[in-house]
């Protein structure tokens, strides 16, 4: 199995997977990211991690994604903004021709890891986020 290791551009998480066509399937190539992800109009995180591309078919790779980030929350007690630290792990697929649950390939061969990534982290935000489990939460003026 041969491992090829690319380090992207700190500003984005576009990646040319033109070069998964050179391999056999089979043949993983290794991405690096590091940068920020909006994940709404209010909120930015800062996200790194790996990322491994394998070809499966001729329109399909499987991106493995490995990731940390720290994510801005406010304390369901106490309301107080607090980072929330997230180490996750995810299996993606993108086509050419994609399904509605697949990503794209875009025609000049290249992913978006920027969507899944911000998929993943919403997904697993806390329902009930709390700055620390022992939070007094907010007092009361008497």
């Amino acid at each position: 199995m041969r491992m090829v290791t690319v380090m992207t551009e700190p500003s984005t998480f576009l990646v040319s997977v033109q070069t998964l066509w050179q391999y056999a399937a089979d043949e993983p190539v290794l991405y690096t990211f590091d940068g920020p992800i909006t994940l709404d109009e209010q909120r930015t995180v800062h996200a790194e991690g790996t990322v491994k591309l394998t070809k499966l078919a001729d329109d399909e790779i499987l991106a493995e994604l490995a990731l940390h980030a720290l994510t801005p929350l406010a304390c369901a007690r106490c309301l107080r903004t607090f980072e929330h630290e997230m180490m996750l792990e995810a299996n993606e697929v993108f086509n050419r021709f994609p399904e509605p649950e697949q990503f794209p390939i875009s025609a000049r061969l290249q992913i978006d890891l920027a969507a899944p990534i911000r998929q993943l982290i919403i997904l697993n935000e806390p329902g009930f986020p709390l700055c620390q489990a022992d939070c007094p939460g907010t007092m009361e003026l008497s």
